[in-house]
């Protein structure tokens, strides 16, 4: 192959994307490609590349660039071509601030060329680390790292291209990255690279754009970006599809239809009776140019006015209730003629009244239902401000125009796709703490006793009276950090076992907080000390009371079966104590779907322990009676389907016997057996130190989708790995503690949706 054929083509098998003639030109240098065009001596080949010089040449199939990267192109040469690619991306600062996002269109051939830098830079830089041995491997993961975490760079990326999904997989891929480089000190690089993620999921990942792009005819689009708001689960993907198809219909029937097709597709058909299937009937009327279909009740008949939606406004929003929940006389004055005692949701009772007056005057009334959904968003109990976004979402439906009630949902469902407000990262800079006192650091010894002192004062301080515990299990996870720190670094086991003392006695609090909290203490016990079963299967058996206590009963069903599942599975006999641990994380690594990281339904499930009262919510018939794949796949807004792939035998509709362990799909469960696992790496007899910290470090990735798992592996991470640079400790701490003190939850005093004690 002619020489500047094969460097034409070598740039193409590297480019990652269309590479245009004009940086071509820029990159090439000696190969003078300035007038280069695709010559006849190609003109077999041609089927394989496609584009021009403007808009860009790319290779189409993937058995041609595997023949050109076998045969034609060697790897010193594909290794040439990536280093000047790199070169010319690291002016991305340079090139984007050529790039007006105000008045030149991103997807014109010319204003693409030159974003190449931004949208591609990172790929090259992990395709480099990839390809090299140490220590050049660390010299480019450091490079990534340096990238991506840039806040110039991520600014530069969401400004000119907005494209928040392209820079979370390039955030994705450093950590990657940084996990595979086996240098000593790519823990600190894998702790930048996870920061670095959270940060731009707090700054960047936002829902508001999918409305946005769904408006100006780009549902695609914001279905794509979708998937990065797993955490609000299936029934608002549902509704927020079902929303992008209406916003979009009028501009792009044909993605609004397609958008059905993939809701019918991934929720089954027909949708459930209820919200979905009344939106969905508000979409079809849409695409049909037909009139909108009547409200399915109407709404209550009763007086509404001012005063008294102010009154509902001010009691949800309002700390001068109570600083747990609001206070349950909304619920128990049935004579006032207000509410429904048997409710659980405020806005149950609320929201009619609220979408009522906005139907009398649509200006007074939208302003005062938009405030009761603002308080929504600064509640940190996901699951159950997004139940009484569901009320609200069933209630707004009731309103006689469809314009309204399209112009209103978005911001349900822009409140409900925020994800949970309530993480614990104050792990990883704890033990950056203890490991600077291990290192000698100056007044590291003197911090550390200030926090062994706070810990002590909190928990004197703490009673058992409501909304005054530890609600969000916070307390004792810093408590078990410590104790990790004082055992396996500091081997100061009075410490540790005093500080884990501590943890078991504070006040519980809010349930759905305290399940996998006391998990993690759980593992705190086995790694502080790995003969203490009893302790152990104390907090196991917390977790358990703690999960069958969350009063909404889907939510309970969820938590009790990753439960279920980590007792079973992973704390009891042959379970993980007796186990290869490092072949398990291997499994877990590859496949976290696969059915032995699944959560355990347990047919005919009693909730031994589960407190009833005025106040509490009861289980429904339908939970306590599901005993069929379809029905328990209801229980937890997952399609039959699911549940068969992970549970062959039965059929959907057979009818199983008490105590069956049903297998329940749950990406959520992955990040928490990535937490029990780097414990057991911790304590596992047959392991070296190497061994321990590769398994830790392989399920950070694993930990990632949820920032307090990821927070606990990190830290055991560090402790583990016992890096002794004080500086870089220092600065690390600095880093971690900052990004805990910006992704810190409600306090205590956080406002309740319900008229229950969760």
């Amino acid at each position: 192959m002619a020489r500047r054929s094969a460097t034409f083509l070598g740039y193409l098998l590297v480019a990652r994307g269309p590479i245009a003639k004009s940086v071509l030109a820029d990159v090439a240098e000696d190969d003078d490609l300035d007038s280069f065009s695709l010559p006849a001596a190609l003109d077999r080949i041609a089927r394989f590349v496609v584009g021009d010089g403007e808009t860009g040449y790319a290779i189409t199939h993937w058995r041609f660039a595997d023949y050109l990267s076998r045969k034609e192109i060697t790897p010193a040469d594909q290794c040439r071509f990536r280093l000047r690619l790199v070169a010319y991306c690291e002016r991305w600062s340079e090139l984007a601030a050529a790039v007006d996002p105000e008045t030149e269109d991103i997807v014109a051939p010319a204003v693409r060329a030159r974003l190449y830098s931004l949208r591609h830079h990172a790929g090259h830089l992990a395709e480099l680390a990839r390809g090299s041995a140490q220590p050049g491997r660390h010299d480019w993961s450091r490079r990534l790292v340096a990238v991506v975490a840039d806040p110039a760079f991520q600014q530069a990326h969401q400004t000119r291209l907005n494209d928040t999904g392209a820079l979370q997989r390039d955030l994705a891929q450093a950590l990657d990255v940084a996990v595979a480089d086996d240098h000593p000190d790519s823990v600190y690089l894998i702790a930048d690279a996870a920061l670095a993620l959270l940060a731009h999921r707090r700054e960047y990942l936002r829902p508001e754009p999918l409305f946005a792009l769904a408006r100006s005819g780009r549902p695609d689009e914001a279905e794509r970006r979708l998937d990065f708001f797993s955490d609000a689960g299936s029934d608002w993907r549902s509704v927020t599809l079902l929303i992008l198809a209406w916003l979009a219909a009028a501009e792009s029937p044909a993605a609004a239809r397609l958008l059905l097709d993939h809701l019918h597709r991934d929720a089954g058909t027909p949708l459930p009776a209820g919200p979905l299937r009344e939106l969905e009937a508000h979409v079809l009327a849409a695409l049909a140019g037909q009139s909108p279909p009547p409200p399915a009740r109407p709404l209550p008949d009763q007086d509404v006015w001012p005063e008294l939606l102010d009154e509902l406004v001010k009691n949800l929003g309002s700390s001068g209730t109570d600083t747990s929940l609001l206070t349950s006389e909304l619920l128990t004055r049935p004579d006032e003629g207000m509410v429904d005692p048997d409710v659980g949701y405020l806005a149950q009772t609320d929201g009619p009244l609220l979408v009522k007056f906005a139907a009398q005057d649509e200006a007074e009334g939208t302003a005062r239902l938009l405030a009761y959904v603002a308080i929504h968003a600064g509640y940190g109990y996901a699951e159950y401000r997004n139940r009484s976004l569901w009320h609200l979402l069933d209630a707004v439906l009731l309103h006689p125009r469809a314009e309204w009630i399209r112009d209103l949902v978005p911001h349900l469902a822009e409140t409900a796709l925020r994800g949970g407000g309530t993480e614990f990262q104050f792990g990883l800079p704890l033990a950056a703490l203890i490991l600077q006192v291990a290192s000698g650091a100056a007044g590291a010894e003197a911090e550390l006793a200030d926090e062994r002192y706070r810990a002590r004062a909190v928990a004197d301080g703490l009673s058992d009276g409501r909304g005054l515990g530890d609600s969000w299990g916070s307390h004792r996870r810093r408590f078990g950090v410590l104790a990790e720190g004082m055992a396996v670094v500091l081997d100061r086991q009075p410490d540790a076992d005093a500080l884990l003392t501590l943890a078991r006695e504070l006040p519980i609090g809010f349930a759905g907080f305290q399940a996998p909290a006391c998990l993690t203490l759980a593992e705190s016990h086995r790694i502080c000390r790995p003969d203490d079963t009893a302790s152990v299967d104390a907090m196991l058996d917390a977790a358990l009371l703690a999960a069958r206590n969350i009063q909404d009963e889907r939510f309970c069903a969820k938590i009790t079966a990753r439960v279920n599942a980590m007792r079973r599975d992973w704390w009891g006999p042959g379970s993980a104590a007796g186990l290869d641990p490092a072949a398990v994380v291997a499994r877990l690594t590859r496949d976290p779907g696969s059915a032995e990281f699944a959560a355990i339904h347990l047919v005919g499930e009693a909730y031994a322990g589960r407190e009833e009262g005025p106040h509490r919510l009861p289980l429904s018939a339908d939970l306590r009676a599901a005993d069929t794949l379809a029905e328990i796949a209801w229980i937890y807004g997952r399609s039959p389907s699911d549940l068969l792939r992970l549970n062959p035998g039965p059929s959907a509709g057979e009818r199983l016997a008490n105590d069956v362990p049903v297998r329940v799909p749950d990406p959520g469960l992955a990040p928490l057996l990535a937490a029990r696992l780097a414990a057991e790496a911790i304590v596992f007899p047959s392991l070296d130190a190497g061994q321990r910290v590769a398994m830790i470090r392989a399920l950070v990735p694993v930990a990632a989708p949820n920032p307090t798992a990821l927070d606990t592996v990190l830290a055991r991470l560090l402790l583990v790995a016992r890096p002794d640079d004080a500086t870089a400790l220092g600065a690390l701490r600095e880093k971690a503690l900052a990004n805990a003190l910006q992704s810190a939850g409600p306090t205590d005093s956080n406002r309740i949706l319900t008229s229950f004690v969760p």
